[in-house]
């Protein structure tokens, strides 16, 4: 058994015997990105996150805030991603150290453009257990068709570099894993991106299925992304009557035991919720594990959310159909 594979074994256990509240919470650190990707539901014309929440970076005393009343109240992680670039945040390093401190898991889900030298000196100084780059290709032409405003060459040599660093310490930690978001554009490149992963030697790489927004009236952007949609066993879609993308399989939510906290501390029920329509609480005024206990949020994971009966849900991760280790 690798490390990796012993520290994931150690994360689901840590994390299974929390039955009560939220496993893995969200931090948006920032919700300003460098990339204006194809899929990304946050950025899509006339609607981007910047004008339903504040532009600018948490704090570290309100994201210390928040751990404070929650820490040691039950196990968590704690993964930085939700609308923005993490890295983008001068603190985010500092933010870490403060989980590591107190041992709870961090994770920082990038673009690994800001990734730079500094940087991951940063993250390695403070104990950062998973870095995870979306990289949505195996050469130049199809990752940067996708991942507009970034470098391919660049961002490989950002992931050496941390690997590199962290190899050269001594060090197993952070975890360094790659995913690739399956199209109809870079599907025959999935052996490639393999080799890519290999060569480089992250620790981790895994095929992810296309999401496609669909709670927008944006049909441009909806029929951009459909181009690049693949219909077969590695969609979470089939399409219906009409040319509609629907569900293979609704299943059972699999976002009622996570929450993301935005960069302004509201509470908010899911990843999906990518605008913030769905607030439970400010955790910056009160606790997070006060929010959860409350009987409006409780109520709405068991009659809403456990039902997916919002018009997220429809359009949304699955119990199947969504990730598969390479």
């Amino acid at each position: 058994m690798t490390e990796y594979e012993r520290y994931k074994e150690y994360l689901g256990s840590y994390l299974r015997s929390n039955a009560d509240y939220p496993r893995s919470i969200f931090v948006e650190v920032t919700p300003i990105c460098n990339l204006r990707c194809v899929f990304c539901p946050c950025y899509i014309e006339g609607e981007e996150v910047t004008e339903d929440r504040k532009t600018r970076f948490m704090s570290l005393s309100d994201f210390q805030r928040i751990i404070d009343r929650i820490a040691g109240r039950f196990n968590f992680q704690i993964c930085f991603t939700y609308s923005g670039e993490p890295l983008l945040n001068r603190d985010i390093h500092r933010m870490i150290e403060y989980l590591a401190e107190r041992d709870i898991p961090s994770v920082i889900h990038s673009n690994a453009m800001a990734l730079t030298p500094g940087r991951a000196a940063e993250l390695l100084d403070a104990g950062l257990d998973r870095f995870i780059v979306s990289f949505d290709g195996a050469t130049k032409e199809t990752y940067e068709d996708v991942r507009r405003g970034a470098d391919f060459d660049r961002v490989l040599a950002n992931i050496r570099g941390l690997i590199s660093e962290r190899n050269s310490r001594g060090l197993t930690r952070p975890f360094v894993e790659m995913q690739l978001v399956v199209t109809s554009k870079n599907r025959h490149e999935i052996p490639l991106f393999k080799s890519l992963c290999k060569s480089i030697g992250v620790d981790n790489s895994y095929t992810k299925t296309l999401l496609v927004y669909q709670d927008t009236a944006n049909r441009d952007y909806i029929e951009e992304v459909k181009g690049y949609y693949v219909d077969d066993e590695v969609a979470r879609y089939k399409v219906a009557g009409g040319g509609e993308l629907v569900l293979k399989d609704m299943g059972t939510c699999p976002e009622i035991q996570n929450c993301v906290v935005t960069v302004d501390g509201d509470v908010v029920i899911c990843c999906f919720d990518v605008h913030g329509r769905y607030k439970r609480g400010n955790c910056i005024e009160r606790g997070l594990d006060e929010i959860w206990d409350s009987e409006e949020y409780r109520s709405f994971r068991e009659k809403i959310m456990k039902n997916r009966v919002l018009p997220i849900c429809k359009f949304c991760n699955t119990s199947t159909h969504i990730t598969k280790r390479i």
